[in-house]
């Protein structure tokens, strides 16, 4: 399952991202079970080539769990 969200921040592709303050996707930093994981980060909207990196306020694809 994916879904589109806006990035808080800037995220590299296969980063797994959780939810901001704010409800943006940020990089999620600590270890697995000390924050809440939203998914990874696998690319733009309306990327159909090879996926680039986010920055603050794009719009990004997340596939959910890890």
């Amino acid at each position: 399952t994916y879904v589109y969200a806006e990035a808080g921040g800037a995220i590299k592709v296969g980063e797994a991202v959780k939810a901001d303050t704010n409800s943006d996707c940020v990089v999620a930093t600590g270890i697995l079970g000390a924050e809440t994981h939203v998914g990874r980060y696998i690319g733009h909207e309306n990327e159909e080539r090879i996926p680039t990196d986010a920055v603050d306020g794009d719009v990004i694809i997340v596939r959910l769990g890890l």
